[in-house]
């Protein structure tokens, strides 16, 4: 947590201690992306308006010392529209209304929010994009949705932080201006002897795809296909470590022309974390985790199906023949497990003794669905 105070407001901002992206290869259309999640807590007796598309903005800072600031930015500004009678009067009432562009936060209370952030290719610059939530009752129709844009970055470890602006007056406080702690920032290559890994200080996080080219299952015979997708952790330090694999596995699959797959939720009953969720890795060894996998069919739909081990599994829907990019997105929010012992029903904590409140992306690979002759004749 990172608390401040102003004008006897105290609240406190909890935000990762690790973000760690790898860069995309630059001759395809692949945008790095991960979500940072920020909590706000009020501990004040007030309540305070909150927008993140008009309080929040993003820092990093090289080893150097340079400072990067975000700039405010749109997707494509739509220049054509006329600025007539009925835009202006639109725009009157945006100004009217403008405290029910923020949510209002309860004193002693608090509000979570996910910011997207990407790492992408343009101009031959490496740029990070931040999307932020506008909580504006009415969005706005003269331009995409904004996002905070740092340009021109490098390969390397950077400090990281958000700038908090309190936005708008309230008890007829002015607006103030506040920035988190640093945390760390690391924009990465994958490793030159495997492409499909990368290392944070000894440590290895691999996605495992064997094989790469898949055999769509029958569609008649409502046959399931299992896939090995998993995650490999290789220690390189010379301490052992635990690590956590209980829901900090998130998969991502897309297009190769970067376009995302639609997601879908089916519930399950709940599970408890077992102590396989929690492998030590001893220095030299490594360690892999495969959750159960797999395609299916479904209203005639082809799907890929990977479970969640609190329950459940994520559906992926509407997949077709061809090439996917897939990867892993290991998020670890806490530095302890918690196991219940079945003999006297009381639970137990341990240490997990790598780094807490992490989000690390691995590399994208491809992943190939092959057809087979009853399917190309299904969608042709």
């Amino acid at each position: 947590m990172n608390p401040f105070k102003f004008n006897r407001i105290t609240k406190q901002i909890w935000q990762k201690q690790l973000i760690v992206i790898p860069i995309p290869e630059q001759q395809f259309s692949i945008k790095n992306s991960v979500d940072i999640d920020i909590c706000f807590d009020n501990n004040s007796i007030f309540p305070y308006y909150f927008n993140p598309a008009k309080s929040c903005f993003p820092e990093l800072t090289a080893s150097d010392g340079q400072v990067f600031k975000s700039n405010l930015a749109n997707d494509k500004p739509i220049n054509y529209i006329k600025i007539n009678w009925l835009t202006r009067k639109y725009l009157k009432i945006v100004q009217f209304l403008k405290e029910i562009n923020y949510n209002l936060v309860p004193a002693k209370d608090g509000i979570c929010i996910s910011i997207k952030n990407q790492i992408v290719w343009q101009n031959n610059q490496l740029n990070v994009e931040f999307y932020l939530y506008d909580y504006s009752f009415f969005p706005s129709r003269l331009n995409i949705k904004p996002y905070c844009l740092i340009q021109n970055l490098t390969l390397g470890k950077y400090r990281f932080r958000f700038d908090y602006l309190y936005p708008i007056k309230i008890f007829n406080l002015k607006p103030h201006s506040i920035a988190t702690t640093y945390k760390n920032f690391y924009i990465i290559n994958p490793l030159k002897n495997n492409y499909n890994a990368i290392e944070i200080d000894g440590i290895q996080l691999e996605t495992i795809l064997s094989p790469t080219s898949i055999n769509i299952p029958d569609k008649a015979n409502n046959i399931e296909t299992p896939v090995d997708i998993g995650m490999k952790i290789t220690n390189q330090t010379q301490t052992a470590f635990k690590f956590d694999f209980f829901d900090t596995l998130i998969f991502q699959i897309i297009r190769v022309d970067g376009q995302t797959i639609r997601k879908g939720f089916g519930s399950h009953q709940l599970q408890s974390p077992q102590e396989r969720h929690y492998p030590l890795i001893k220095p030299g060894k490594s360690t892999t985790f495969f959750p159960n996998t797999k395609l299916f069919w479904f209203n005639d739909e082809l799907c890929l199906k990977i479970a969640i081990q609190s329950g459940g599994f994520d559906y992926f829907q509407n997949l077709q023949p061809g090439e996917y990019w897939i990867r892993f997105v290991y998020r670890k929010k806490n530095n302890f497990f918690k196991i219940r012992n079945n003999q006297n029903k009381n639970d137990y904590i341990k240490p997990l003794q790598w780094l807490d409140k992490t989000i690390i992306a691995t590399p994208y690979v491809k992943l190939n669905l092959l057809s087979v002759n009853n399917y190309v004749k299904t969608v042709k």
